[in-house]
């Protein structure tokens, strides 16, 4: 990840940390932010949105209003509470997981990504350190523009590019000539690449998730009716990495959602398919660039 986009992450970060002690900031946040706007200040201080601890409480749902594309950082000053909104939102996980109300959303992960559409009643709960979560806030007259179908319910993204969403976050925070046309051309983009990957990853991540412990190239291929060599080459062609890779990444996502649950590094391992711990520790370190007591404890922040 280039410096650039760490960073502006940074300077979001502080920026909603010191709305969390100014008042006056948090009341332009709410009222920037919030059809509803004046109700909410009438409750009580807007101050609440950011420096509240646990979820927050408002006596009806409020509606985030926005009539242009922006992307912001899910920032650790964030804290949860039900809202709905008039635009759509895209939240993309760069790093670490993205929790959001269990009983409609399942648990997002690195590489996952959720579209969520107007009238949607969501909460984001409160993220760690370790969480890299990026919000994108489209206009419905912007999202028509530049998305390949029509989406009118939350939809799942099980990749994206990562190079794409950043270069598309870091566009959104300048002030270059041409912003507008660049927002809408890198978000058309990045939106036909997911949807390009979900209709191409279906069959491979339905046998992963069913033979997560046992998972082989030929087995794949064989459940498939091709060739190992052509398998090969299909996954590559479609996802742009191998299949010993995405078994791997599979395996540690399953390992840090036991990992997360309160699970030992050795029962993760051995439920994910590692022979051993030192095999399960280095492809860990690979995939994620931590230990697994690292990441262990960076979720028990």
């Amino acid at each position: 990840m280039n410096a650039r986009f760490h960073e502006l992450l940074q300077q979001q970060e502080r920026g909603d940390a010191l709305a969390a002690s100014d008042e006056k900031l948090a009341d332009e946040y709410v009222t920037e932010e919030f059809k509803e706007a004046e109700a909410l200040l009438g409750s009580g201080r807007a101050s609440s949105f950011f420096a509240s601890e646990g979820n927050l409480r408002a006596p009806f749902i409020p509606t985030r209003t926005c009539g242009r594309f922006y992307m912001k950082k899910h920032t650790l000053s964030q804290r949860p509470y039900l809202h709905t909104h008039d635009f759509y939102e895209l939240i993309f996980v760069i790093g670490g997981i993205c929790r959001q109300n269990p009983e409609i959303f399942p648990l997002l992960r690195e590489g996952e990504a959720c579209l969520i559409p107007p009238g949607t009643i969501h909460k984001i709960e409160k993220c760690s350190a370790g969480d890299i979560i990026l919000k994108a806030v489209v206009p419905p007259e912007f999202f028509r523009r530049v998305c390949p179908e029509p989406i009118d319910e939350v939809k799942i993204f099980s990749r994206f590019s990562a190079p794409l969403v950043i270069k598309l976050f870091c566009e959104s925070c300048s002030d270059n000539l041409y912003k507008e046309q660049a927002e809408e051309a890198l978000l058309r983009l990045v939106l036909i690449d997911m949807l390009r990957r979900d209709g191409s990853f279906i069959q491979l991540e339905q046998y992963l998730g069913a033979n997560l412990k046992t998972a082989s190239l030929e087995d794949f291929a064989h459940s498939l009716g091709y060739t190992p060599g052509y398998t090969s080459r299909l996954v590559k062609a479609r996802t742009g990495r191998t299949f010993s890779r995405l078994l791997d990444e599979a395996r540690i996502d399953r390992a840090c959602a036991l990992l997360s649950d309160g699970h030992t590094a050795l029962y993760a391992g051995a439920e994910t398919g590692f022979t051993t711990p030192a095999g399960f520790h280095r492809c860990f370190l690979r995939v994620k660039g931590i230990t697994p007591a690292g990441y262990a404890r960076s979720v028990k922040r």
